[in-house]
């Protein structure tokens, strides 16, 4: 619905009547395009061990979000908690431990999606890597050789469009840390 210069929101001369109008990608308003786009992703953070007696994994935050943003102005939106500590220790003598992180697939919301690999990561600290979500594979963090003790952090960034539906999206991940 388009609205001309003068005419107000909810205008029964509009054709409004006293409801409110909205539109999923904007709204016109004395010629003005103003963007309306409610966009909150989350993403649950889990953990998982192999030889949990001489490797682990601490995550700072259980869940990342991207707040809603105007794709025009913002192309990449950082996540609200970034950054995101990640501890990796390991004890013993093992030979070599590697992080990876596995997407349960795209974010969804209801029957809209935003493929996963619109999400990417950062790395800052020893041993870590930066690199880009996929709900195909488990993707590398970080690798390390012998006894460890590491701090990193990780700031994610979701990769902005105006072709992504307004919703709630989220999915799950799943870092996993073996040490062999």
């Amino acid at each position: 619905m388009a609205f001309a210069a003068g005419e107000r929101l909810g205008d029964a001369s509009n054709g409004a009547g006293s409801g409110a109008a909205t539109a999923p990608r904007g709204c016109h308003w004395a010629g003005i395009l103003v963007p309306v786009m409610l966009l909150v992703v989350t993403m649950l953070l889990t953990t998982s061990h192999v030889h949990a007696d001489t490797a682990r994994i601490a995550i700072g935050s259980t869940t990342v979000a991207f707040p809603s943003s105007d794709p025009d102005t913002v192309p990449s939106v950082a996540a609200s908690e970034n950054p995101v500590s990640v501890r990796v220790r390991v004890n013993g003598s093992p030979g070599a431990s590697q992080l990876t992180v596995a997407a349960g697939g795209d974010l969804v919301s209801g029957s809209a999606a935003i493929p996963i690999s619109k999400v990417t990561w950062a790395a800052a600290g020893t041993g870590f890597t930066s690199g880009r979500l996929s709900s195909d594979q488990p993707q590398f963090v970080g690798q390390w050789f012998g006894k460890v003790d590491v701090t990193g952090q990780l700031r994610f960034w979701l990769e902005n469009s105006w072709s992504y539906a307004a919703g709630n999206y989220s999915q799950n991940l799943v870092y996993t840390l073996i040490a062999y």
